[in-house]
Formats: structure tokens, C-alpha cells, sequence
């Protein structure tokens, strides 16, 4: 059986990097783009002797259309067929609403909604063609409920929700699933290690946790269409028909 490919944004560190290894140790060749392209390529090397995936690392700017389609080239050249598109990557800055600068609403604006909305535009007629593909976007707790100090980052999130729930719909006839995962706080260095400074790490989600799940639902591919996941540091997993056992994390699903 041929070995399937997945594409990574953001996958020199955290939540990127922890999806990288969870699919490379399940068979799936690598392909990943990240700033630091020096980080990726150590990681990837690791990957292709630990588990004798194909990697491929990329840099680039995501939220240029045209930086991208030259990226796809040779994502697709390396891999005709990719199975899985995981939008990964993102940015962050905190503060009043009025004390935000501009610089920063553009750039959560260009890694957190252009990023993921040119990435599926550049992989969805590839998928269509084979009839068969998964989106997964990585959004967050802040993309379902507003905090202080979060207006921007908490607007490109519900942005990346937005989107995914009406792609869902239009690319289901195509066999296409479209996922968003909304994990509550991970323990990462994100935002300068805000995370850190706001919860107690043993409160927090891992990395690996978020790629364990993610991957799970990507393999098992419910037959209902699903919108959106939380997921947080729970004992409880409930379920939409209130089935209750015991894990590490709990999740809410949107259904459409």
C-alpha cells in the first residue's frame, strides 16, 4: 500500500512539530513549511531516520499568492496526491484594543486567515480531482469565546471558523472533510511564552495530546460532516449524545 503525504504549516516547533513526528510514526511521508527553515530540516532529518518517512521542508511567505503557488510546485512534485492538509501555523499579539498597532493586526491578518485560506486554495483542486482529502485548520479557544487583551487574535480565530464551517459545505460533495480544532491553552512557547504566564503548565494541553487527536480524527474520518472541536485538559470526554468516559482532554463538537 503507498504511503500517504501530509502538508504542515508551521512545523519547526510546538504544535506543528508534535504533528509532524504523530503522522511520520504512523507512515505518512512529511511535507512542512516553517520560518525557521533550519529547525525544520533538523527535525526532518530526525523523522526520516527515526521512522523512514519522506520529508520535504519549505519556507516561504504564506500569505502571498504568489510565493505560494511556487511552494505548491514543488509540494506537488514531491507528492502529486496529498492526502491531508493541516493549517497549522500562526501568530499572536496581546494588548488594549487602543494600544494594538497596526503592524500587528496585519500580521495576524496575513499568518492566521490569509495563511490557511491561500494554503487550502492552492491543495483543494488537487483534491476535487482525486475526490478525496482532508483540511484540517488549527484555530483556537480564542477563535470560540472573546478574552481581554485577545480582540485581534480572537477575530482572526473566529475568522478561521467562519471559514472552515462554509468550506465544509461546499467541497463535501467532493469526499473533502474540513476540520476545525480549537485547543484550549497548549503548553508551548507561543506569544513569547504568554501561555505560560497565564496557567500553570500542568493545567495546560501538550503538544502531543493536540497531535494525537488530531490524527485520530483524520484517520477514522467520521461519516457526519464536523465543524468545529475544543479541546481541553479534562478528565471527561463528552460526547454529542452525552456518552461520558474517562481521558485526558474533553471535546465539543459542532456539527453541520
Amino acid at each position: 500500500m503507498s504511503r500517504k503525504t501530509i502538508l504542515i504549516t508551521g512545523v519547526s516547533k510546538g504544535i506543528g512539530k508534535a504533528l509532524a513526528i504523530q503522522f511520520a510514526s504512523q507512515g505518512y511521508d512529511i511535507i512542512g513549511f516553517g520560518r525557521d527553515i533550519h529547525a525544520v530540516e533538523a527535525l526532518f532529518s530526525d523523522i526520516e531516520q527515526r521512522y523512514g518517512a519522506r520529508c520535504l521542508a519549505l519556507a516561504g511567505d504564506l500569505s502571498d499568492p504568489n510565493s505560494l503557488k511556487k511552494i505548491f510546485e514543488s509540494a506537488f512534485e514531491f507528492a502529486p496526491k496529498i492526502d491531508i492538509l493541516i493549517n497549522n501555523a500562526g501568530v499572536g499579539s496581546f494588548d488594549q484594543f487602543v494600544n494594538l498597532p497596526d503592524s500587528a493586526w496585519q500580521s495576524m491578518i496575513d499568518v492566521n486567515i490569509k495563511g490557511p485560506a491561500w494554503c487550502t486554495r492552492e491543495i483543494l483542486p488537487s483534491m476535487i480531482k482525486y475526490k478525496d482529502g482532508i483540511v484540517v485548520n488549527i484555530s483556537s479557544i480564542c477563535g470560540l469565546r472573546g478574552y481581554e487583551e485577545c480582540s485581534a487574535y480572537c477575530a482572526t480565530k473566529f475568522a478561521i471558523v467562519g471559514l472552515s464551517e462554509s468550506l465544509a459545505k461546499e467541497i463535501a460533495p467532493f469526499n473533502i472533510s474540513v476540520y476545525t480544532v480549537c485547543p484550549d491553552i497548549v503548553d508551548t512557547d507561543f506569544a513569547s511564552g504568554r501561555n505560560a504566564q497565564l496557567t500553570d503548565p500542568a493545567r495546560m494541553l501538550t503538544p502531543q495530546e493536540v497531535a494525537n487527536f488530531v490524527y485520530k480524527l483524520s484517520s477514522k474520518r467520521p461519516r457526519s460532516q464536523i465543524c468545529s472541536l475544543h479541546l481541553h485538559p479534562l478528565s471527561m470526554v463528552l460526547f454529542r449524545f452525552g456518552m461520558v468516559r474517562r481521558s485526558t482532554w474533553s471535546k465539543r463538537i459542532r456539527w453541520i
